[in-house]
């Protein structure tokens, strides 16, 4: 990755930007109503990954490229290297996380590299992780992902999201809370988006898809 780009420090605390492309990577910015800020991801598996965080209940705050200064030494040589995501979860713990397709893991190389990281990151008392492609793009969850970012761009007013709130003990699906809001799918999903919601869209997202009920912002999903 560090040899398609060229890149120098970001205001938003990412350890690098992408200045100029000089390479294949497509460079995606994606609009997080979580952060509230432009999250800049390079190419389409971790704009994917990145929509999943944006729904995941779980992670309160993300960010790309986290500052971490890590080296590790390939071939003779030191190397700055640059985990893809920092999570923050809603109980207070971390984690970082690199965004791979699996296909790369095949070559030896990049196995290596990975390990590095992952020891230099252990080493630092950082818990860190691969995150494939096979489990980003795992369907129906990523198609309702991206639907629930793309129709829950919306403000909600105090009075709305109050009475939201006060519906879900007698709404158990997304189906019956859009119902109790007058049909307004597009409220549900900014609900999610904003974090007063949390729905289980591991069978996407339909009239069917439960809503999550007390607990869902310490639960271990």
């Amino acid at each position: 990755m560090d040899d398609h780009w060229e890149y120098d420090r970001d205001p938003h605390g990412r350890d690098r930007k992408v200045t100029r492309p000089t390479g294949v990577i497509n460079r995606i910015v994606f609009p997080s109503v979580k952060m509230m800020r432009q999250i800049h991801c390079e190419g389409d598996n971790e704009r994917n990954a990145v929509a999943l965080m944006e729904v995941h209940p779980r992670i309160a705050t993300y960010r790309e490229q986290p500052p971490l200064d890590l080296r590790i030494t390939i071939a003779g040589r030191v190397r700055k290297v640059f985990p893809d995501f920092e999570l923050t979860y809603r109980d207070g713990s971390s984690e970082i996380i690199d965004v791979v397709r699996a296909r790369t893991l095949l070559k030896a190389d990049k196995r290596e590299k990975m390990r590095r990281i992952g020891a230099i990151c252990r080493e630092r008392g950082f818990k860190y992780r691969l995150w494939t492609d096979l489990d980003i793009e795992r369907q129906p969850r990523l198609s309702g992902a991206n639907e629930i970012c793309r129709r829950g761009r919306k403000s909600l007013s105090d009075q709305l999201i109050a009475r939201a709130i006060r519906m879900l003990p007698e709404c158990q699906t997304v189906g019956a809370l859009n119902i109790a809001l007058g049909g307004q799918i597009d409220t549900t999903c900014a609900l999610v988006l904003q974090g007063h919601l949390a729905v289980d869209i591991s069978q996407g997202l339909n009239d069917r898809t439960p809503i999550l009920g007390h607990g869902w912002r310490s639960d271990k999903l």
